[in-house]
């Protein structure tokens, strides 16, 4: 069976996130669905999570670069998608957004009892109209290590900030 993706980069606003929403319907057995640089905004955000809450088979989702999404988007959307328990995501890329350490605290609670997660990455969240200040700070990264209970299990990669999880203890 071939591997399905999607990528759809710099094109997709919130009106049109409601065409993907069509896909739910088609039985659409994706692995990889990939949003860059689009002009999302929390309700596009929301239409977009509504469907790939519906995808068992989506194993790595991209988000990056979705500048229009606040912090309160991403809780309101994203946070909720995590909590389900259907939730099989193994990969996700959050990187170049508006994610500040509310969100990541959020994150770590929607994942508590989470076991389907290897790797979350976050790099590059910071605050663009106050000179680049990380959105992230050592609050949320706090929060990420008491996620799991044998530290020794992430690996933080200096320049990239991304957190893998080798093991998700509980």
């Amino acid at each position: 069976m071939a591997t399905k993706r999607l990528w759809v980069e710099e094109v997709l606003h919130s009106f049109g996130v409601s065409l993907f929403t069509s896909l739910q319907d088609s039985n659409l057995n994706m692995v990889n669905l990939s949003f860059n640089y689009n002009n999302i905004d929390d309700e596009g955000m929301q239409l977009l999570v509504r469907l790939v809450s519906s995808m068992s088979s989506l194993r790595h989702l991209t988000l990056n670069d979705s500048q229009r999404v606040t912090p309160t988007g991403w809780l309101h959307s994203l946070v909720v998608y995590l909590q389900r328990p259907n939730f099989a995501l193994e990969v996700i890329y959050l990187d170049g957004n508006t994610i500040n350490d509310d969100t990541v605290v959020a994150f770590t609670s929607a994942l508590a009892h989470n076991r389907t997660l290897k790797s979350l990455s976050i790099d590059g969240c910071i605050d663009e109209d106050d000179n680049d200040i990380p959105l992230i700070t050592e609050r949320g990264w706090e929060a990420l290590s008491n996620l799991l209970c044998n530290k020794t299990s992430i690996i933080i990669v200096p320049t990239t900030q991304t957190i893998h999880f080798n093991t998700l203890v509980i």
